[in-house]
């Protein structure tokens, strides 16, 4: 790192492992961005009991970090039960411990640090930058505004050795709920921190730019 992954490629770069929970959600690099798509029409997975498209990194950042995320709401009619969110996911001694994020729902920008109770910043914009930091034990989520960096919500007890990164779009809605949602990541930057990819792994085809 630096590392920036800005999609503009015509396939997901293997950096990236997609999943889809649910039926009707879909992930595509499209039109320079990452879009995520929940039709109407989408139905829960019902094990899991919820909707998502997502990527997440296969390669860690370990020890601390800052990574940011643009988001835009590109199809949001106003659902209650749908966040699109930016997330790390924390392992200690090689077992999952939680993930922490900051996500965008109808009214709401939010921050969730499991287990404290998440912190709301109201009216968020359609379109904006998501950033996610640790320093030691201490993580931070914030989104960028006109005067800078607003800090949504901070954690000082983080023990993880490492922690990947996830984009995707969150609903446990049933199927009509909502109308079609559509969302698009771009721009996945990390200007801080020390990636750990497992041996198996081979980038052969990257799209991505050491910044």
């Amino acid at each position: 790192v630096p590392f920036l992954d800005d999609f503009s490629s015509s396939s997901l770069n293997q950096f990236w492992s997609t999943q889809v929970v649910g039926s009707g959600p879909s992930v595509q690099q499209a039109n320079g961005a990452l879009e995520m798509d929940l039709p109407a029409s989408t139905t829960v997975d019902p094990g899991r009991g919820y909707a998502q498209p997502a990527v997440f990194s296969q390669c860690n950042l370990r020890g601390d970090f800052d990574m940011r995320a643009d988001y835009t709401l590109l199809q949001w009619p106003q659902p209650d039960s749908v966040n699109a969110d930016f997330t790390e996911g924390n392992f200690v001694g090689g077992a999952w411990q939680s993930a922490n994020g900051i996500f965008v729902n109808r009214w709401d920008l939010a921050s969730n640090f499991p287990p404290l109770p998440s912190t709301f910043i109201p009216d968020p914009p359609s379109s904006g930058t998501l950033r996610l930091t640790r320093t030691g034990s201490t993580l931070s989520a914030s989104y960028l505004a006109a005067g800078g960096w607003v800090t949504v919500q901070t954690r000082d007890d983080l023990a993880a050795d490492e922690s990947d990164a996830t984009l995707d779009v969150f609903d446990n809605a049933a199927a009509g709920t909502n109308g079609d949602v559509r969302v698009a990541f771009d721009n996945f930057e990390v200007t801080n921190g020390t990636f750990s990819c497992p041996s198996w792994w081979d980038d052969n085809a990257p799209d991505w730019q050491v910044r």
